[in-house]
């Protein structure tokens, strides 16, 4: 009697632990999903009807980690650690140049850090 007892709580264990790891897989996979997606559709701030003008000020030897926490206390995003991921995505990691900046809270953050890197906002971009 008492072996069947003990297999059933060995059995009972290995089941709880399986769907406790299978709970965390759903958790994690769903967060990362949302990131992923998020890296590539997040929006502006607001729209241009209620865009507000920002002055950002890059200095030499700014992190890209710096610079994403400056945007997001700017109000030009709605995380630091997204726009640090995209930051590290685009063309233009670790090559945003320092300089005085005027942004929008209309604009996206691909279009922000393309114009930290140095493109020039009115160029039109080559369509093949």
């Amino acid at each position: 009697m008492n072996k069947v007892v003990l297999q059933l709580v060995k059995i009972s264990a290995r089941m709880l632990v399986l769907v406790i790891l299978f709970a965390l897989a759903v958790v994690v996979g769903r967060g990362s999903y949302q990131m992923g997606y998020r890296i590539y559709t997040e929006p502006a701030m607001s729209d241009s009807n209620s865009a507000k003008a920002v002055s950002v000020q890059i200095t030499e030897g700014m992190s890209d980690r710096e610079i994403a926490r400056l945007m997001e206390e700017s109000g030009l995003c709605k995380s630091e650690v997204l726009f640090f991921v995209q930051l590290q995505l685009s063309e233009y990691k670790n090559r945003i140049k320092p300089g005085l900046y005027t942004l929008s809270t209309d604009m996206r953050a691909e279009d922000i850090i393309a114009i930290l890197g140095g493109k020039n906002p009115d160029e039109e971009t080559e369509e093949s």
